[in-house]
């Protein structure tokens, strides 16, 4: 219904089905002509196109940019804008992430190992 408000199909629909409705009310009752007036609206409003795919993101792609797919469906053409978010531990500069790991002086002296959690589970430390 979202879509078909913000594309204005619904009003003709909709004055479709109560021009429906008014002969209706004569024959089969009042209750009976609204539930098949509500559900003439319901049916004639245009289905939302889907399609399924997987998609890999490729890396690098920055907030902004828009991924389109068409030919999907003739007549419809989907596209989407990545946004960013501000992530709690890493930082984007350019095509590369940053962050700060706490290293003491008595660590940098002797030396030491520090383990950085990966940003997604699929990744190894």
């Amino acid at each position: 219904l979202r879509a078909a408000t913000r594309g204005g199909v619904w009003l003709p629909i909709f004055y479709q089905s109560l021009a429906m409705m008014a002969p209706l009310s004569k024959i089969l009752g009042m209750r009976l002509s609204f539930l098949v007036g509500v559900g003439t609206f319901w049916a004639a409003l245009p289905s939302i196109p889907s399609f399924c795919d997987a998609y890999t993101l490729p890396p690098g792609l920055k907030g902004g940019t828009k991924l389109s797919f068409a030919n999907k469906e003739p007549g419809v053409d989907v596209v989407f804008v990545l946004r960013e978010r501000p992530h709690a531990r890493f930082t984007r500069v350019g095509n590369d992430l940053l962050t700060s790991i706490a290293v003491y002086e008595s660590e940098a002296k002797r030396g030491c190992a520090k383990t950085l959690n990966p940003l997604g589970k699929h990744e190894s430390p």
